[in-house]
């Protein structure tokens, strides 16, 4: 069985992968890395903020089989009681633009519910950062927690006929406004510029305190995230045949 699993950024996947002996399967722009977790094969790949070209990265990550795909990272929460270190999983994503909407395998929802995971009913996808808690509240009338490319993915892997679940931690809660403009720091090719957000942290040093904070819980999060994927990931065997 060969599991494929996307982040969007490799700080999301940094924990996971040190745990872990992946090695490089594709390289150029779009690189895959391939690892055993227990008895499963898996494939990773990191689409970028947004999955700017989430139909060339599938491409490469799915160039061999694959029986099922995670849509793996952070979120924000938009209601509570989700709390930063939380892992949800939804049984959909919906686009805030169209509301259009695209499920998770059944399967996948129950497997990860089995290990732990809060079982929500709607990941609201964005094309921007909820970066305000206004607009975490305007976005909660439509679901429990909000990230930017989870709908992208799943349409993607539902294009091609693979079972996908869209699997988060929690990485910022309802009542918690972004100390940073991430929007800003974002490349068209959905990396992160890491010295526009020290630009930016430096031009406002009132905001230091507040942005440690947000890093330690971010940490915190993906390292959560990790330990669950290392419980997931094994009882996928039984699961799809």
């Amino acid at each position: 069985m060969t599991i494929a699993v996307v982040f969007a950024l490799d700080a999301e996947w940094a924990p996971w992968r040190l745990r872990h002996a992946f090695h490089t399967v594709a390289a150029g722009g779009l690189p895959v890395y391939e690892g055993s977790i227990g008895q499963t094969r898996t494939r990773v790949a990191l689409s970028g903020v947004g999955a700017p070209r989430i139909t060339q990265l599938v491409d490469v990550l799915c160039a061999a089989r694959v029986d099922a795909l995670l849509a793996v990272g952070l979120a924000g929460a938009l209601r509570d009681p989700f709390s930063c270190g939380d892992v949800i999983v939804a049984r959909r994503a919906q686009l805030a633009a169209s509301e259009a909407v695209v499920a998770s395998d059944i399967r996948l929802v129950a497997a990860a519910s089995q290990c732990g995971a809060e079982i929500i009913e709607v990941l609201v996808c964005v094309d921007r950062t909820a970066a305000d808690v206004a607009e975490k509240r305007r976005l909660a009338v439509r679901g429990e927690a909000v990230d930017m490319e989870s709908f992208r993915i799943l349409e993607e892997a539902q294009r091609r006929g693979i079972p996908a679940v869209a699997i988060r931690a929690v990485g910022d809660s309802a009542d918690e406004a972004l100390p940073l403009d991430f929007d800003q720091a974002v490349r068209a090719d959905g990396a992160v510029s890491v010295m526009n957000l020290i630009g930016q942290a430096a031009r406002a040093p009132g905001s230091w305190p507040a942005l440690f904070a947000f890093g330690r819980r971010q940490r915190r999060a993906v390292r959560a995230l990790a330990g669950f994927l290392d419980r997931l990931i094994p009882t996928l065997d039984a699961l799809i045949e």
